[in-house]
Parts: C-alpha cells; sequence; structure tokens
C-alpha cells in the first residue's frame, strides 16, 4: 500500500518495493523523486534495491569493529570510522589493537603538549556541505540532499573567505565589531549549519575540549580572539572559524 502525508516537510510516500528502513520522497524544489533511509540519514537520487540493501548490510556487518587511528595537524589522536562517518577523542570499546588499517603514527613533537591551556572558546562559523557530507542536508532545503561534489564546496567558500580575508586584513581595534556583524550575517546567508540561522550567525557559543570533531576542536584552540582560520574538512563539510571569545 502507498501512503501520502502532507505537510511543510517533504512528501513521504512509503513503496513496498523499496527495501526495509528505505522510503521514496519527492523535492519540492525540484520536482523530483528521492529516496531516504529512515535508519541511517542516508539520502539518494538512485532507487536503493534489495541487493544494495544486503550488500551495505554485509559491508557494515564486515567492519563494524574496525575503527581507525588518525591524529589532527598537531599529532594529537583520535579514531574514525568512515563507513559510518563517526570521529572521537576516546578510544572505542570494540577497537581491535591489531586492527591492519590502523595508523600506528608516532606522535609529533606538538603532540606532547595541549596546544591550549584553555577551558573554552567561542567560534562563529561557515559551514558548506557536499554530497558525501555525513548529513547532505541543508536546514535551508530540508527536502532537496546536497548535490555539490566536495571540491565544489570547498571552491564556494575560498571564493568567501578570500573576500572575508580583504576586509580581516585591515581590520583594527576599532572595526572588530563590524567585522563580526560581517561574518555573521555571510554566515546567515550561506552557511548550511543550523548555527546560521537568523540570529545566531554562525555562532556556536563556548565549547569546552572534546566536544567537536577533533580537527575543528583542534583548529579552534589554537586560535586566538579575533583570528580567521583556513579551511578546514571534517565528516560534516568543510568550514572556515572566526574565534570570537
Amino acid at each position: 500500500s502507498t501512503g501520502v502525508t502532507l505537510s511543510n516537510k517533504p512528501l513521504r510516500i512509503v513503496m513496498s518495493d523499496l527495501p526495509n528502513g528505505w522510503v521514496e520522497r519527492v523535492s519540492r524544489k525540484r520536482d523530483k523523486k528521492y529516496y531516504f533511509n529512515e535508519s541511517t540519514g542516508v539520502t539518494t537520487w538512485t532507487k536503493p534495491t534489495a541487493e544494495m540493501a544486503n550488500r551495505d548490510t554485509e559491508e557494515e556487518q564486515h567492519i563494524e569493529n574496525e575503527w581507525e587511528e588518525a591524529r589532527t595537524p598537531d599529532g594529537k589522536l583520535y579514531y574514525k570510522n568512515h563507513k559510518k562517518r563517526l570521529t572521537q577523542w576516546e578510544k572505542p570499546k570494540d577497537f581491535n589493537d591489531q586492527n591492519p588499517s590502523s595508523k600506528k603514527q608516532k606522535p609529533s613533537s606538538a603532540s606532547s603538549s595541549s596546544s591550549s591551556s584553555l577551558n573554552q572558546v567561542r567560534i562563529r562559523h561557515l559551514l558548506l556541505k557536499h554530497k558525501d557530507s555525513r548529513k547532505p542536508i541543508s536546514w535551508r532545503q530540508p527536502d532537496t540532499p546536497i548535490t555539490r561534489t566536495k571540491s565544489e564546496a570547498f571552491d564556494e567558500l575560498t571564493e568567501m573567505l578570500s573576500k572575508l580575508r580583504d576586509i580581516h586584513s585591515v581590520v583594527n581595534d576599532n572595526s572588530v565589531e563590524n567585522f563580526e556583524k560581517l561574518f555573521s550575517a555571510l554566515a546567515e546567508k550561506k552557511s548550511e549549519c543550523s548555527s546560521g540561522k537568523e540570529g545566531r550567525g554562525g555562532d556556536l557559543g563556548f565549547f569546552k575540549p572534546k566536544t567537536m570533531h577533533p580537527v575543528f576542536e583542534e583548529t579552534a584552540f589554537k586560535m586566538k580572539i579575533g583570528d580567521l582560520s583556513k579551511i578546514i574538512e571534517t565528516d560534516s563539510g568543510v568550514h572556515v572559524l572566526y574565534r570570537t571569545g
């Protein structure tokens, strides 16, 4: 049977011939069908098949316990799981130390000491997602999967960063507030993080260590108040950070 629910949310059409967990939706902007997995959050324009679902399940079971060690630019150790698109500081309970994919890198000299003695920082940021992001959906168009590539997202953000740098390079004590307002306005216009909603201006508020993606956090805690970061990449997409506190 087919059920259709009309609301402000995307049309949700449950199709009996779809693998378990998948539903068909209609993009209001493109007037085009796409498919959403309610269990994993995955979206695709291509209709999933039972064979695809079985293969994905087998792959998930195969690497279920296979976490990989990784390091931030300063050599701090964290753990990531590509399949599940997860990252964390703490060693996973099911981590296999004999996993051949683990990167047995020695910490750099910089990692022997904390990059910052701060207990918390405050950051505004710009985020652009791409089709390979952990959640390739923007709050701006929640019914339309993001289709831009990582390269395209990087290019778009590079253009924004170039304009910000031109202005940031001439910021002085009297114009810091104006630059923050400019960054906030750009975040509300372009950022695909929910922090870009009107009135928030990309502001993530204060956060403490080990609460953000390791690469994001590493960058944030190395910045001084008023610093503008280079483009960094996390599993959410590509970001530019501006430290305000």
